[in-house]
């Protein structure tokens, strides 16, 4: 009989994870106006926009597995 080895995954925090992509965009761009605009988390898929004052810097959108 053969079965199939089960992949291990780590636990992942999402709310951490962004806290975390939010801390180190916003520290390592504070000096030119950086700052989170929009952060969503909808149907496995979480976005974070960055803005310096009214024009989109960055967006990243980061899928739940």
């Amino acid at each position: 009989m053969w079965f199939k080895e089960k992949e291990l995954k780590p636990e992942l925090n999402y709310d951490d994870l962004i806290s975390d992509i939010q801390d180190v965009v916003v520290q390592q761009y504070s000096q030119h106006g950086v700052e989170l605009i929009k952060k969503t988390s909808t149907n496995g898929v979480i976005e974070l926009r960055f803005n310096v004052g009214s024009r989109e810097l960055l967006t990243m959108n980061l899928n739940r597995v």
